[in-house]
């Protein structure tokens, strides 16, 4: 990832371990997708449990990165606008 953001210069690296909440969210995204992996698995199979172990283990590894990033933007992106609305309300 960039260092800032080149439309409004940003800071993607606010603080050291700013992105420990990330990992909560990466954890939510990866449950979510085993959640809807272990649905149409068992609407195709029925209770197949090896074949969800192995499908859900192959695509939460290739999808890692992705989860990882986007669990970042996420939480930037959450922390962002808590933060921007408390300062809206100090200037009030």
């Amino acid at each position: 990832m960039p260092d800032h953001c080149p439309e409004c210069g940003l800071s993607f690296m606010p603080e050291p371990g700013f992105y420990y909440g990330a990992m909560y969210v990466s954890y939510a995204l990866t449950i979510a997708l085993s959640a809807f992996n272990f649905i149409w698995i068992y609407m195709l199979w029925g209770f197949a449990a090896v074949r969800f172990l192995i499908i859900n283990s192959v695509l939460l590894i290739v999808l890692m990165p992705i989860f990882f990033r986007y669990g970042r933007s996420y939480y930037l992106a959450l922390i962002y606008k808590i933060e921007t609305a408390a300062n809206k309300r100090k200037k009030l």
